[in-house]
Order: C-alpha cells, then structure tokens, then sequence
C-alpha cells in the first residue's frame, strides 16, 4: 500500500517538475532570448516620390513568431507567422473544425414537418377583400344652425364706439410707454455694469487660479527628490534607446536640387544625423542637373527583454520616482 502511494507521490511530483521547468523555461527565453528586427527603403530614380518602397519584420526565437509588413504602392500590408504559418490559416483552419464539430439540429422521430397552411391564409384574404369591397354608410353632417345677425341700429352703435375706444387705450399705451423709458434705461446701465465688474472677477479668479497652478508646477519641478527622478528615468531612458539602436547601418543616398544653395542646406542638415547612423550611410550631394533623388538605407538591431525589465524595475522600485508618483496623486489637496 505504501509502495503505491509512493509511485503516486513520485508521479505528481515529476509532473510538478515539469511543468515547473517548462515555466521556467519559457520565462528564461523571454528574458535572454533577443527580438531581432530589420527595416529597409528604397527609392529608384525614376520612381515618384510616392513610389517609396519600404519592408520590414520583427522575429523571436529563430523566427518561431515572425511579423512582416511592406509599403507599396500607397498601401501597407502585414502579416503574423507562427512556426511558418500565416495567422490567417490557422484562424481559418480553426473556424472549419469548429463548424464541424457542431452537430445540427436533431429531428424527433415520428414528428413530420409541419405543411405552411396555406388555407388559412387564402381564407384571410378573402376576408379582408371582402371588407374591403364594403362602401362606407354616408352620413351627412348636420349643418350649422344659422346665427342670428345683429340688428342694423346696434351694428352702427357698435361701429361708432369702437373707434374712440381703441384711440384712449393707444394712447394711454403711448403714455405708459414714454414713462417707462428712463426706468429701462436705468435697468440696463445698471445690469451693463453689473455684468462689467462680474466679467472683471471671474477674470481675476482665473488669473490667480493660473498663478497658483504655475506656482504649484514651479515647486514641484524644482524639488530635490523630483529632480533626482527626472535624471535616472532620463538616464534609464538613453540606455535603453542605446540597447534597442541597430547593430547594423548601411545605405546611400544620392540627392540634387535645382538651385545649389538649396542642396548646401540639406546637406548641412543631413550631416547632423552622421552621429545617429555613425557614417554608415553614404550621402552623395549633386550641385549641377534638376531635382534628383535615389538611394536606399537598411539597419538590423536586437534587443533583450531582461533589458526591458531592469529598466522597468529600477524606475519604479526608486524611491523619488515613488515620491513623485504620490505627489502627483495627490497634486489636488
């Protein structure tokens, strides 16, 4: 008995083991195994500029995932391969089998199909044809009773009053409103200013909310534990751009404008960039002849993901960059 829970012990801890291991194997590979990428451009001379050609890819342990994306035409392409096989399929390949082992909708032995009833319909129609061949009853509307007009001698009081009442209440309107006029006036100057020296105080709110922002700013940036976080996540930062630049740089590029001073200024300013690609790419200026442009550049770099994780540990394991996360948390008390 105890030689068989022993065998069974033994069991689950091998297996424990390997996975374990595979774990651990796995995580090893994502640290120290590189991602490789490359880049390449090319234009032809007698291409247009929008004729650029450009292609590039990004792989992982020995091309086990590869991506690749190429610009052609005014049109960017890309695909994923797994161990060689494009996404695509296996997503394609994975919906087919998926499909397949759905099973389809089970009939109940003995039940027949249901026939449409097609009487019941045609015994609707009719009916609603027949409604519809109905004529609607005609009922006439009662007229209006006829009401009784005014009597000639009122008809004429009514049209000779009329005329002197409607004159007093124009003018007592007239009146009115002529003695109104200051009092609206009034009203208006004094909403006018009233909204003037309003206006004037939301400004100077505003302007000493800004003052107090900038001033809040100002202290922070200037802390000593703040300026110490900006250094070492700027310092971290230049590593890490120095680990992930291309190991490999080469191309040419041969350029000409119409007027020579034109191509002089290029080309001083295509010289600044001789410490980004360390003089791996030849420039070849052309001082006589039309617009001209053709060349090529490639580069190839690799970088780790341990790199990646020191770079991430060491900026949020610092204790100013802890200060500085807590003091913008909290920049509103």
């Amino acid at each position: 008995m105890l030689h068989i829970l022993w065998l069974i012990l033994k069991f689950i801890l091998i297996v424990l083991g390997v996975l374990l291991g595979l774990l651990l194997l796995a995580v090893l590979l994502l640290l120290f195994c590189p991602v490789r990428y490359r880049a390449e451009i090319k234009k032809e001379e007698t291409d247009p500029l929008r004729r650029v050609k450009a292609s590039g890819s990004v792989s992982w342990l020995f091309h086990l995932l590869l991506w690749e994306g190429c610009y052609e035409d005014g049109a960017f392409l890309h695909r994923i391969r797994i161990l060689g096989i494009p996404l695509d399929a296996l997503q394609k390949a994975f919906r087919r089998r998926s499909k397949k082992e759905k099973p389809g909708p089970e009939r109940v032995s003995g039940e027949e199909p249901k026939a449409p009833a097609i009487t019941q319909i045609s015994q609707k129609s009719e009916n609603t044809a027949k409604e519809a061949g109905k004529e609607p009853d005609i009922q006439e509307d009662p007229q209006p009773a006829a009401s009784p007009e005014p009597e000639p001698e009122h008809r004429q009081e009514i049209s000779s009053s009329a005329p002197a009442h409607v004159c007093k209440t124009s003018k007592w309107e007239k009146l009115k409103h002529i003695l109104r006029t200051p009092f609206r006036l009034w009203e208006k100057s004094k909403n006018a200013v009233r909204g003037f020296f309003q206006k004037i105080r939301k400004m100077a709110l505003t302007i000493q909310m800004l003052y107090d922002k900038i001033s809040w700013w100002r202290a922070f940036v200037e802390h000593p534990q703040v300026q110490e976080a900006i250094s070492l996540v700027w310092g971290d930062i230049k590593k890490l751009l120095r680990h992930i630049s291309p190991t490999r740089t080469e191309g040419s590029v041969v350029f000409g404008c119409e007027d020579p001073a034109v191509t002089g200024s290029i080309l001083a300013a295509l010289g600044m960039s001789i410490p980004l690609h360390k003089n791996c790419i030849q420039i070849t200026p052309l001082f006589e002849g039309g617009n001209h442009l053709e060349g090529y550049a490639k580069v190839k770099g690799r970088f780790y993901g341990v790199m990646l994780l020191k770079t991430a540990l060491e900026i949020y394991l610092n204790k100013n960059v802890k200060y500085v996360i807590s003091r913008w948390r909290h920049k509103e008390a």
